[in-house]
């Protein structure tokens, strides 16, 4: 009796059907997982750069006293090929022209930086970073008050070796950033 009452026809496609229930919750498991990991991994860390830009205002608020020169070596983001800061007197004096940022290495990315400091309450961020596509995104909002660069209103640095080299100069009341990586 227990073997006719496993074997019949009933039992046999309520077996199948629990198996091909089965099959496709653990396909649909494995492709979904497949999809966040691959698309979580593809991107920019947001983590990376929350602890890059407190890494960041860390040093410039720690670095201010007069006649103090720190050199840095930070670790660049997951697929940040650059940083660009803007200084804090360019948002005070008005703003930039395009003539004040041809100097530097990103001429296609410069009506963005341009843009950002000419409408400043679009973007109320001093500080910028540069994916290897070539996208600039504002660093997490950071406006790092106590910023100063020397003789220019944008320094762009590239990452070398997954670091960016940075010297902090000690100003008294502000910090001047310097691209040590030359």
């Amino acid at each position: 009796m227990i073997s006719k009452r496993l074997f019949s026809k009933k039992s046999q496609l309520q077996i199948v059907f629990a198996f091909i229930l089965m099959t496709l919750i653990a396909g649909l498991v494995i492709v979904m997982g497949y999809k966040f990991i691959s698309k979580w991994s593809s991107g920019i860390n947001d983590v990376e750069l929350l602890e890059f830009g407190k890494t960041l205002d860390n040093y410039v608020n720690k670095y201010n006293t007069f006649g103090d020169y720190n050199p840095e070596k930070i670790m660049a983001p997951n697929k940040v090929q650059a940083v660009c800061f803007i200084s804090a007197e360019a948002f005070e004096s008005g703003g930039l022209t395009s003539r004040d940022i041809k100097s530097n290495n990103y001429q296609s990315v410069n009506p963005i930086l341009l843009d950002a400091v000419n409408h400043p309450e679009s973007q109320p961020s001093n500080v910028y970073v540069i994916d290897q596509d070539k996208n600039v995104l504002p660093l997490n909002n950071l406006f790092l008050k106590k910023l100063s660069l020397k003789d220019k209103d944008i320094v762009c640095v590239e990452a070398k070796g997954g670091y960016f080299h940075l010297g902090f100069n000690g100003l008294g009341k502000t910090t001047q950033i310097v691209d040590e990586s030359n």
